[in-house]
């Protein structure tokens, strides 16, 4: 799924902020840059959540819906910064381990949608099988009732020739 690369891509820019933002190199906590690493922040954080909120995957959000990003709009400052950094590393880091759950189950539903195909496959060829029989069994019962119906024709045609044999020698 291409969204987890978006998501995870995101995740790490995050990463890069929060970095940034806690090292005290972006400037004071009013500073423009400072400003500048926030709004960037909370963009990154509404696609991550918009994302997360619409990608589903058989009626689940495998994202975790709308709840899955840091808790807060803005960098904090110190300790907190951290925090906050150790949340948005750990997001990046568990994206690949979703993936990969994902793409299992993935691989598992294609081997189940190929097994029943084949399934039906074998069915459908069965079905046939059954078909040709009952219709060489039919095309039996027909060809036996044209014999017979023959048969009792020439014995009744032969039935009149002696009779009319016998009528003609004792007509004589």
């Amino acid at each position: 799924m291409a969204q987890f690369s978006v998501v995870r891509n995101l995740a790490r820019r995050a990463v890069g902020l929060a970095e940034q933002a806690s090292s005290d190199m972006s400037g004071l906590d009013g500073s423009l840059a400072k400003s500048e690493l926030d709004d960037e922040n909370n963009s990154i954080l509404t696609e991550i959540d918009r994302i997360s909120a619409t990608v589903e995957f058989i009626g689940k959000t495998p994202l975790g819906g709308s709840d899955s990003g840091p808790s807060s709009d803005a960098f904090p400052a110190g300790s907190a910064a951290q925090d906050e950094l150790a949340k948005l590393q750990s997001a990046s880091d568990t994206t690949p381990s979703d993936r990969s759950t994902l793409a299992a189950a993935n691989n598992r539903l294609q081997a189940t949608v190929a097994v029943i195909s084949t399934q039906a496959e074998n069915l459908k060829a069965a079905e046939s099988q059954i078909r040709d029989a009952n219709a060489a069994e039919d095309l039996v019962s027909l060809t036996r009732f044209q014999v017979l119906n023959q048969t009792g024709l020439a014995a009744l045609a032969q039935a009149n020739v002696s009779a009319q044999s016998m009528l003609a020698l004792l007509g004589q």
